[in-house]
């Protein structure tokens, strides 16, 4: 998936996306605020790289960038004298079944796809051990 995928007009990288908390709401969870709004949405428009889940398990969405999505938190808000900037490059999303997301981000590519494997085998285990009964 490529930055300019995402962004109306030409593409300007690096990708800088300003962190702001939402307050308390669907993505107040970890890594959740205005990052999790924007892969949400990404999400929802079938954006996302792959999917899993369902509603017992919960619903997953996994992003894969080809260049560092870089985040640029305010200090105001995590009570910083400059800015913090972080970055990366694969993210997975996660909504649950009472509708609160959260997101997990990766600094590489590897890591996000390794996590991500990992999801995979836990979802296939839940399907043959725990989905009868949910039933």
């Amino acid at each position: 998936m490529k930055i300019e995928d995402f962004l109306a007009g030409e593409p300007i990288p690096p990708m800088i996306l300003k962190y702001e908390s939402t307050g308390p709401g669907k993505f107040e969870g970890s890594g959740g605020g205005n990052l999790g709004a924007w892969l949400y949405a990404m999400w929802n428009e079938g954006r996302a790289d792959d999917e899993l889940g369902d509603m017992y398990f919960g619903s997953y969405g996994l992003f894969i960038f080809d260049e560092p999505v870089i985040v640029r938190e305010d200090p105001f808000i995590i009570g910083q004298k400059g800015f913090e900037d972080w970055e990366f490059q694969g993210a997975i999303i996660e909504e649950t079944d009472q509708g609160f997301v959260d997101v997990s981000t990766y600094d590489t590519i590897k890591l996000a796809r390794e996590a991500w494997g990992k999801l995979e085998e836990d979802y296939e285990e839940f399907l043959t051990e725990d989905y009868e009964d949910k039933l």
